[in-house]
Formats: structure tokens, sequence, C-alpha cells
């Protein structure tokens, strides 16, 4: 279980890495999520109901890139070892490009759309394990921390039960954390390999058998 479990934290890690690189680098502009769309739609609606519509433009391109990678990452991940391995590869693809773009004039918008599809893909490269998913949103994690908090101290579930969303929680915290101190180091392109070479590893990993697919693990 392990084996299968520890490389979905990581792609949790990976998504609070890529989103908080991404906030931090383009909140001088306007501020937009890479992997978090919940507050990216918000902004759609606000951002024209200010009149700024090339913001709310730019916004809702986001999140169509980030439904995109949701599409082919689900299109290529069907659950077979091939399959899930070549949906990893195309993430980490994604990440490695956006992160050459980032050399290119007046290349920032590109540099977006390429991290927000990563992102869309991250939420479906792997299939979920025993309860544990790659994902890059985490309202719904933060929820259940809580109402199983609410029920370990009420007597109705298990202490055990808190650990898949602490876990969830701390990974992309962590990630985030991660990416931000690398940040005020090194410029975007090395900060966008670190998460870009971790998934082609895992990608590689899982392709070479050393991690289980969604059926036996």
């Amino acid at each position: 279980m392990m084996r299968r479990v520890v490389p979905v934290v990581l792609m949790v890690a990976v998504a609070g890495w890529v989103d908080a690189v991404g906030l931090l680098y383009f909140l001088g502009h306007i501020g937009i999520f890479t992997a978090f769309m919940s507050g990216n739609l918000t902004r759609v609606v606000t951002s024209f109901a200010a009149g700024e519509g090339i913001h709310g433009l730019l916004y809702a391109s986001v999140i169509a890139c980030f439904a995109a990678g949701v599409l082919v990452g689900r299109m290529l991940n069907d659950g077979r070892r091939a399959r899930e391995a070549s949906a990893l590869f195309v993430e980490a693809l994604l990440l490695a490009a956006a992160a050459a773009t980032t050399h290119t004039r007046n290349g920032e918008a590109f540099v977006l759309m390429l991290m927000a599809a990563s992102m869309g893909c991250n939420n479906v490269a792997m299939r979920a394990a025993r309860g544990w998913a790659p994902r890059t949103f985490v309202t719904g994690t933060l929820v259940s921390l809580v109402t199983g908090l609410a029920d370990a101290l009420a007597g109705r579930a298990a202490w055990s039960e808190l650990g898949a969303p602490a876990v969830t929680l701390a990974a992309l915290m962590g990630g985030a954390t991660g990416g931000v101190l690398l940040a005020t180091v090194e410029q975007l392109d090395v900060v966008l390999l670190v998460p870009a070479v971790t998934v082609a590893l895992i990608a590689l990993a899982l392709a070479t058998r050393l991690i289980p697919t969604h059926e036996s693990g």
C-alpha cells in the first residue's frame, strides 16, 4: 500500500509547489492560481464586474487550460500501468515546457497556461489509492479533517481516520513551502524543473513496476 500512497502524496506536494510558485511570481500583476481553480472562477466574475475584462479573460484562459489538462490526463489514464505512466509523463513535459518558456520574451501568459494544464493533469494522472488521491484542491480535505476530528472527539469515529486528510494537507503545505523557499534563491525555470523531475521519476517508477498499479496496489 505504501508504495502506492507515497507517490500520490508527492503529487499533492507538487500541486502545492506549483500553485505557490505561480502565485508568488505572478502576484505582482493580478494574482492567479495555477492549481486551485475555485479562486480563479470567482475572479472571472469579479474582474468583469469591475470592468477589468482583460484580467477576466486571463483567468478564464487559465481555467480552460486546467480543464484541458484534466481532459487529456483522463483520456490517457485508464488505470493500466502504461497509460497511467503516460499521463504522468505528459504532466512532467508540461511542467518542463513551462520552465523552458520562462526564457522566451513576453512568455508569461504561456507559462501560466502550461502550469495550469499540468495541474489539471495532476488531478487524474494517478488513480486514487485506498482513499488517497493526488488532488490540487483541498477544501474538501480540510472539511474531512475537521469533521473527522469532531467525530473522533465525540467517539463516533476512530482517530486513525484523520491520517489521510492530515497527511494530504501537510503535503500540500510542505510542497508550497519548498517552492517558495527555492523561489527566493533560484530563477523560475529551475523552480519549475523540480516538480517536473519529481513527476517524471514517479512515472518512471510506475513504468518499471516499482510502484504498483491501482488494481494491484
